[in-house]
């Protein structure tokens, strides 16, 4: 059976429906977990592109998760390689080039078990005032602009493809319109040292319409300065300077400090944009010893 094609034969490609329905932040991570599977079916490096998905049965599905056991990954990994080949399948059979029965037995597979440490961590806000203060007096544009970053990342748990689509006009002086994933948008309030930190930056950047973080070369900003959008690789770079963090561990950190006060977590959803509270619980990476205190309280012990 030919499952790799050299030349598209279909006018609806299931790999190029799947991977232009996600949000830009996961189209990159997605596309490539179906590369790979590809070419560990086909043996060689070709792209998820060129593979008839809908060509697949339990055989060849039960094979992929065998040979990715195989692989020197932690079990999340894994998982998040079985979930691309499970979505691509779906897109097979929405297209009409998978009929159900099919699809229901190429994915009728068993989970891939097993846990790794959880990534990421929960930041004390003493430790983030202070990158915060130290960063701000550098004093830089480039210094100031980060700040800002940063303590949005920290004050609205935003995600860097979200902070690096913001435009100028999202910003209204009090909360901020976040364009998230499925392209749905939220309001979030803008308080404390994120809108202090937001108001400085707006200083340096002017009212020119465009991206609300920009690039900044050489001493700050000019006319001919673009007002075009950041990536999400300088948002995440910008964090680093300021501080020894991501911006999810920044978005992990508000969703801990949100939990701590008694904030609901359906209400915390509105905040972050998630869609599934279970996912919005899995952030929590505040320590054992919050966990005994609260166990402490609720007791009576």
């Amino acid at each position: 059976m030919e499952l790799v094609l050299r030349r598209s034969r279909e006018p609806v490609s299931p790999y190029d429906s799947y991977i232009s329905s996600l949000a830009p932040g996961s189209r990159r991570t997605q596309a490539e977990c179906l590369d790979r599977i590809a070419s560990m079916i086909a043996g060689e490096r070709v792209s998820g592109r060129e593979l008839r998905w809908e060509k697949l049965t339990y055989e060849h599905t039960s094979a992929i998760r065998a040979m990715l056991l195989e692989q020197p990954w932690s079990p999340a990994y894994r998982r998040k390689h079985m979930y691309a080949l499970r979505r691509v399948l779906k897109e097979c059979w929405r297209l009409g080039l998978m009929d159900a029965h099919t699809y229901q037995h190429a994915v009728d597979l068993e989970p891939i078990k097993g846990s790794s440490k959880l990534p990421g961590k929960h930041l004390p806000a003493d430790t983030v005032r202070q990158a915060l203060h130290r960063s701000r007096e550098i004093g830089t544009p480039r210094a100031i602009r980060d700040t800002a970053i940063t303590a949005l990342a920290w004050g609205t748990g935003a995600r860097r493809a979200e902070i690096a689509r913001l435009k100028l006009d999202d910003y209204d002086g009090t909360a901020i319109r976040i364009a998230g994933k499925g392209h749905k948008t939220r309001l979030v309030a803008v308080v404390g040292l994120a809108q202090e930190y937001l108001r400085a930056w707006l200083e340096v950047r002017g009212d020119r319409p465009g991206a609300l973080f920009v690039a900044i070369i050489g001493a700050g900003i000019t006319p001919n300065t673009s007002m075009d959008h950041l990536s999400g690789q300088s948002i995440y770079d910008a964090v680093r300077r300021v501080i020894e963090a991501t911006p999810h561990d920044l978005r992990r950190t508000l969703i801990g400090d949100m939990l701590s006060g008694g904030v609901d977590p359906a209400l915390i959803r509105n905040v972050t944009g998630h869609q599934d509270i279970r996912t919005l619980l899995s952030y929590d990476r505040r320590n054992a010893e919050m966990t005994e205190d609260a166990l402490r309280m609720i007791r009576g012990k």
